[in-house]
């Protein structure tokens, strides 16, 4: 479809409101991000730091609610132009609720274009900024994350798995713990250090050297278990601090793509990773169904209704469709259904009633 000046006009229209929704949107997080921040904030967390905080992650905040400003801002716009009566104009003059729709999609995708360069380029490095910042402004300098850090990499003889508690400020890993398997997957080696330091040198390979501190190391060998202290020990990995830091201070759900893709070939957390890699990937999926069914609203079974209905309709639609994705998606943790599916599902939901609507309505 080559867009016409109908086409650009009503597209101009329906952008309007979606920007106006994403201001409204944008302030209403910021003021509910700023009084939880100021609500949890410690005597070092000052006021200054919560604003630094806020204006790093408002990237990924504003990716995170694109489907919702598409839905909203399609509805908004569509029932301006209804209210005037130009639908009808449009209508009589033999354009289709589908052309009209597809219109209303041109800035969405504008939306999903500009969203997705914040959420994916701009977002993850802003995110690991604000959220290392909190994490010391709040704590001793070590950021820590629930479950630590882990990283899987294959070694010459079979599989290394590193775990840290913790991540100190200067890159130090606090609390390792290393399993080594061989090429069979039976657990060979067990080491535990208190500190592990990373150094600027790099091995022939391209892999990092670390020193790995007050070691107490375990060899099962056939023979039995041989036990050793040591003071120091090298250590070589393909991971640099920034890969431990990354994973203790960003969620997968926050990290860019390739990071996400490169910790999925890497981390034992497998279930969870696609899952945010689907919903990720899915995402431009969502604002196009949300749209449909916001247009479905305007031409379908509310198209004598005000815009405040229309919107009280689009705000229950999108809530419900996040509430479907949150359900499933732990779901399909527990009971192993493809996490595929759980993303999935609401969007086609969504879409499929938005198409029928608007098939009925032509």
């Amino acid at each position: 479809m080559v867009p016409d000046r109908l086409d650009r006009y009503v597209a101009v229209g329906v952008l309007r409101s979606s920007l106006l929704v994403g201001l409204v949107f944008l302030s209403l997080d910021w003021l509910l991000a700023f009084l939880d921040e100021v609500d949890d904030r410690r005597v070092s967390y000052d006021l200054l730091a919560v604003c630094e905080y806020i204006l790093l992650t408002t990237p990924r905040r504003l990716w995170e609610v694109v489907p919702y400003v598409a839905l909203l801002g399609a509805l908004a716009g569509l029932s301006v132009l209804a209210s005037r009566g130009e639908l009808v104009v449009m209508r009589a003059a033999g354009r289709r609720p589908e052309r009209i729709t597809a219109a209303a999609l041109l800035p969405a995708l504008l939306l999903v274009a500009v969203g997705g360069w914040l959420g994916e380029i701009v977002g993850p490095g802003a995110e690991v900024l604000a959220q290392a910042r909190k994490a010391v402004a709040r704590g001793d300098g070590a950021l820590q994350v629930r479950g630590g850090s882990w990283h899987r990499e294959e070694t010459g003889d079979g599989i290394r798995v590193t775990h840290a508690d913790r991540v100190a400020a200067d890159g130090s890993l606090i609390g390792v713990a290393q399993y080594g398997l061989d090429s069979g997957g039976i657990l060979r080696r067990v080491l535990r250090a208190e500190r592990a330091v990373p150094t600027v040198e790099v091995d022939d390979s391209g892999r990092r050297r670390w020193w790995l501190e007050s070691v107490t190391l375990l060899e099962l060998t056939d023979e039995g278990v041989r036990r050793g202290l040591h003071a120091r020990l090298p250590w070589s990995s393909a991971a640099g601090p920034d890969r431990f830091r990354l994973q203790s201070l960003v969620a997968p759900e926050r990290m860019a793509l390739p990071d996400l893709l490169q910790r999925l070939r890497a981390d034992t957390e497998e279930p969870r990773l696609r899952l945010a890699l689907w919903r990720k990937a899915s995402q431009p999926l969502a604002v196009i169904a949300l749209v449909l069914a916001g247009a479905a609203f305007v031409f379908g079974p509310l198209r004598e209704q005000g815009m405040g209905t229309r919107l009280a309709a689009g705000v229950a639609t999108g809530l419900l469709f996040r509430q479907a994705q949150d359900l499933l998606a732990p779901a399909s943790l527990v009971f192993g259904f493809p996490p595929v599916l759980a993303v999935l599902l609401p969007v086609i939901a969504v879409a499929v009633t938005g198409l029928v609507l608007l098939r009925r309505a032509g």
